[in-house]
């Protein structure tokens, strides 16, 4: 069950605009900050845990974050993941590594599967 979050800003006073658009760095910073702050542990499982159940409030605004990674068919590979900070105000902002070609879309490894 989320706990209430605590505010978090970047040095500017309340109701300051922003001097450029919120860039993920300075979310993922602001994140990290939250979480030394507020998670009650040091065990990676545990806080693991904790940061997926909580959100945090960042300049106003309530986040989500959200992470997640593509495998190979044996699990041994990492192909892609993706980092994502979802706002209450429906903002999404994010990082992600890339979909690396497929066998169907390269032609010197194309066997012939199906589409």
């Amino acid at each position: 069950m989320p706990q209430p979050s605590q505010e978090v800003t970047d040095g500017r006073a309340v109701g300051e605009p922003a001097a450029s658009a919120l860039t993920f760095d300075t979310l993922n910073k602001a994140w990290w900050d939250w979480v030394n702050a507020n998670c009650p542990s040091r065990a990676k499982r545990t806080r693991g845990k904790w940061m997926h159940a909580n959100v945090f409030t960042f300049d106003g605004t309530t986040w989500e974050r959200d992470r997640g990674s593509m495998k190979s068919n044996s699990g041994k590979t990492t192909y892609t993941t993706h980092e994502n900070f979802i706002g209450g105000d429906g903002r999404v902002i994010g990082r992600d590594s890339g979909i690396p070609l497929n066998r169907r879309n390269d032609p010197a490894r194309d066997w012939g599967l199906p589409d």
